[in-house]
């Protein structure tokens, strides 16, 4: 099978272009590493997405990259890559909701 890198279609190995979108599809082989899953990859967006809960965000913030990077490469990355995003991004909104919370008590007292 071959994944469209733009929508994450799966396609018969014999198709020129997705049948979701369209857009041309690339041939997988050992110079196109587009469609392979990158399960280190994977494994670290998850652990910087949650360690940002302790951390403050910062970690988030790699977390958050390394979601779009996943999300870019589409195929069976693609998935992975929406939900290490989502997670990073509403981390990042917790801090951020925490740290007009602290400011604004501070400035009433």
């Amino acid at each position: 099978m071959v994944y469209c890198k733009e929508c994450g279609t799966e396609n018969p190995d014999n198709a020129e272009f997705c049948q979701e979108c369209g857009n041309e599809l690339v041939p997988e082989n050992e110079d196109n590493v587009m469609g392979t899953k990158s399960t280190g990859l994977i494994i670290f967006g998850y652990i910087f997405a949650v360690l940002g809960l302790i951390s403050g965000s910062i970690l988030s913030l790699v977390g958050l990259v390394i979601g779009f990077t996943l999300l870019r490469r589409g195929g069976p990355d693609r998935g992975h890559g929406i939900i290490i995003t989502v997670i990073s991004a509403f981390v990042i909104l917790i801090w951020i909701a925490i740290a007009i919370l602290y400011v604004y008590y501070a400035y009433l007292t």
